[in-house]
């Protein structure tokens, strides 16, 4: 039976104010163009679009950048401070993809935006402490950091116990009317995290300038991607919507992910800091990941889908496989490294001895 579809004449909908309000490009969308009323607005629902595969596609980096600072690091507080920080932006980009659904319940959205902003909030706590323990001298100055990451701490478990005190969640379709922010909650916890921002700041440009200059080199992009992505986190995703401004809150995880990532990255890169082939292989191998995932989603039909599903699950071992041959072929190649140059030092010396020995018996003959 064919489904029946209401029109509206041109005059009917030409009549309608349309909303000055952000259009969130989010939405299950039924057909394009199809026209859908809440609270005496007009809202034009739409096919989802590239973004929230973008958001996803930000999630994954986020974490897989996070597992390899972890995995190839030294274990050191700082790598651990840090690898959290874009553990915990996954997160946020995660519950911010989650407030732009449409068709979710009440409860998954209320989860989305309590997660939102805890999460964003650890986020910074790590990097603060990324930058404390990465100081050479400790001073008095470092107390700052302890005392408001104490506080930062306490007005997360105050949200988390009433959220409501902070923010209300409704099943509005716009963005600006599903989070509605409660007073003075919400504005106490923009200048704790604004706060922190500051420190975390301060506290990396400290340590900047009494570095030499060539441990200066790669502090210098983390500088850039803690005031780039950290600064446009709290402006897009704090102060913005502070001032009903919603434009940019789905958008921002991608532009965080570019900033403090990005530029994370291209350090790592740059200066060595990791082995580049090993990188290579995994982001090789995440990227074939990612396209055979987004395969699974798209699929048409259940036949279509599990093939995916089974494709995508071989490539993974393989994959996994594949990565610890690198490492391992690596590993062989950095001890065959490490005997060469012992075998050429214990040349070199049996060359002087032999050299010493000859003129011992010139000298006596």
């Amino acid at each position: 039976m064919p489904r029946r579809t209401r029109r509206w004449s041109q005059e009917s909908l030409s009549s309608l104010k349309p909303p000055s309000v952000f259009m969130f490009p989010f939405p299950q969308a039924v057909e394009l163009g199809s026209t859908a009323f809440f609270n005496d607005r007009v809202y034009t629902r739409r096919h989802m679009g590239i973004l929230p595969i973008l958001t996803v596609l930000m999630i994954f980096i986020n974490l897989l950048f996070s597992g390899m600072i972890y995995t190839h690091g030294s274990k050191k507080l700082t790598e651990i401070f840090y690898a959290l920080t874009s553990f915990f932006a996954s997160i946020w980009s995660l519950a911010t993809l989650l407030i732009g659904l449409d068709n979710i319940s009440l409860e998954v959205l209320n989860i989305g935006v309590l997660l939102h902003y805890v999460a964003g909030d650890l986020a910074y706590i790590c990097i603060l402490w990324f930058a404390v323990f990465n100081q050479q001298r400790w001073n008095q100055k470092t107390a700052l950091p302890f005392l408001f990451s104490i506080i930062n701490v306490g007005i997360i478990f105050w949200m988390i116990a009433h959220s409501n005190q902070f923010f209300n969640a409704s099943q509005a379709s716009l963005l600006q009317d599903r989070i509605i922010f409660q007073f003075p909650g919400y504005g106490i916890f923009v200048i704790s995290l604004t706060v922190i921002f500051f420190l975390m700041i301060a506290t990396l440009s400290r340590e900047y300038e009494n570095m030499d200059s060539v441990t200066q080199l790669p502090m210098r992009y983390i500088l850039l991607a803690t005031f780039f992505g950290g600064g446009s986190g709290i402006l897009l995703n704090l102060y913005f919507p502070w001032a009903g401004d919603f434009r940019f809150f789905v958008i921002n995880p991608i532009i965080v992910t570019l900033f403090f990532t990005g530029i994370s990255f291209y350090a790592l890169l740059k200066y060595k800091l990791f082995n580049i082939k090993v990188i290579g292989t995994e982001l090789l191998t995440f990227v074939i990941w990612m396209f055979l995932l987004i395969q699974i989603f798209l699929a048409e039909t259940q036949t279509t889908q599990i093939l995916s599903g089974v494709l995508f699950s071989l490539t993974v071992i393989f994959g996994i496989l594949q990565i610890q041959s690198v490492i391992k072929e690596i590993r062989w190649r950095e001890q065959i490294q490490k005997l060469s140059l012992e075998l050429r030092v214990a040349n070199t010396e049996l060359a002087r001895i032999n050299q010493a020995k000859s003129d011992f018996i010139s000298m006596a003959s």
